[in-house]
């Protein structure tokens, strides 16, 4: 993970949010944990002083989406943007922002990176805001990376495939929404490609980072049962509404620009293929 800088020959990445799936993996794969509260300038103040990262992966955030839907907008707001600027103000290195398709509306996806935004929810308007504060600082290498549908986490949190496979485990049947569409994530390949931009000499300023291509819920949910072994006449489509929040329904991301900067890009079965072969060593071990 180590490349070379101006001072010894390394670079140190920091990262916070390490309670969370995206956080907790990098973590383990090397980088260096941030703790503070993010919305206290002072203890923010010291631990970037201790750690002096020459990168850091700003994880930490609110991002269920329903709870952001039943809390105060400003409240997200300050968690999710005001203390971008917090931390941005203290930083003396770059800031990989890790942003969501939720700041689209859902109805022209997916989306590049020069897609204008039009959020429909608290979370989706509240990273959004967080992408707005970090370019304001207008620092020449930070980095906003979009992603969505995270899964595969080491740190046990359910997700969207550990909830389908518990589901299909237990022979009960699951209704999945054939209408909600985007581009699961397995979270190690966007953890390597994270890693990837923060070794980039000249990174760009928006990425978007995702499995390659766009699927329902219902889709991906017949492709977790079939690479899994499930049966999937388990899994019913629904054209329902999920939630509480309004979600975009065709978002997703183009990932064209990522496979130009040969920014490291993996289709979505590959991804769960991956997660099998995981939990399969994890059982034996």
């Amino acid at each position: 993970m180590n490349t070379k800088n101006n001072k010894n020959g390394v670079i140190k990445i920091a990262v916070n949010g390490v309670n969370g799936r995206l956080g907790s993996h990098l973590v383990s794969m090397g980088c260096i944990p941030m703790c503070a509260d993010i919305l206290d300038p002072r203890i923010v103040k010291q631990e970037l002083e201790d750690i002096d990262p020459d990168v850091l992966i700003h994880c930490a955030g609110f991002t269920k989406v329903d709870e952001c839907e039943m809390t105060l907008s400003t409240q997200i707001s300050r968690v999710n943007g005001t203390a971008v600027g917090v931390i941005r103000n203290y930083l003396r290195g770059r800031m990989i922002y890790i942003s969501t398709d939720y700041i689209f509306d859902g109805k022209n996806g997916p989306y590049s990176e020069y897609s204008p935004p039009n959020p429909i929810n608290h979370y989706g308007a509240s990273k959004l805001f967080g992408e707005e504060v970090l370019k304001d600082f207008d620092f020449h290498y930070d980095t906003i990376v979009r992603t969505t549908i995270l899964y595969g986490s080491k740190c046990k949190k359910p997700d969207f495939v550990t909830q389908v496979l518990q589901s299909l485990r237990n022979n009960q049947s699951i209704e999945l929404p054939a209408t909600l569409f985007g581009s699961p994530t397995y979270i190690p390949h966007l953890a390597e490609a994270l890693l990837h931009i923060a070794h980039m000499k000249e990174p760009p300023k928006v990425i978007n980072i995702a499995g390659a291509g766009v699927f329902s819920r219902y889709e991906f949910g017949i492709m977790i049962a079939n690479i899994f072994g499930c049966d999937n006449n388990l899994i019913r489509y629904t054209r329902r509404s999920v939630g509480i929040a309004n979600r975009p329904r065709r978002a997703g991301l183009k990932v064209d620009l990522a496979k130009k900067l040969k920014i490291p890009i993996y289709e979505v079965h590959e991804g769960l293929r991956e997660m099998k072969h995981e939990y399969r060593t994890s059982q034996s071990n």
